[in-house]
């Protein structure tokens, strides 16, 4: 498993989508900038799925996103239909690189092992600014990552 290539195939999903003024291949540590919304991603939980061999471990990574906007742009109106589109566009982007070019087995979009792609809003304060924020929680199937031996 190469879990920096996955993250930069990750990455140039949200690139092509041309939405975003950033896209961090981790979770950041000071408040994003640009006017537009940024993107970011890390590496979440790995469990191993039932789909394993018998002498190999099949695992699920799951990859967070955060898509940061800020939460007091005018038109306040316009802040939640910018941060659900620019999700949306993402995950559409994702879904045309179902296998990230052969990296992993697919992005479990319905939850074949596990919880299906989602993603829930909120606020998020990072260094005294307000963003509105819509997290996303991909999980990824990669199949015989680890070697079982008796």
């Amino acid at each position: 498993m190469d879990t920096g290539a996955i993250l930069n195939a990750m990455a140039s999903a949200g690139q092509v989508t041309g939405l975003f003024s950033g896209v961090l291949m981790h979770e950041p540590k000071s408040a994003p900038t640009g006017a537009a919304p940024t993107l970011a991603l890390w590496a979440g939980p790995l469990t191993t799925i039932q789909s394993s061999g018998l002498n190999s471990a099949s695992l699920r990574l799951q990859i967070n996103a955060r898509i940061y906007q800020n939460g007091f742009a005018e038109p306040a109106d316009n802040i939640d239909p910018e941060v659900v589109n620019a999700a949306s566009e993402y995950l559409r982007s994702l879904a045309g690189q179902f296998t990230l070019g052969g990296l992993i087995r697919c992005i479990d979009f319905f939850g074949m092992d596990g919880e299906p792609v989602k993603a829930d809003s909120g606020y998020l304060e990072m260094d005294k600014r307000i963003y509105r924020c819509m997290e996303l929680e991909i999980p990824l199937l990669i199949n015989d990552v680890w070697e079982l031996t008796p």
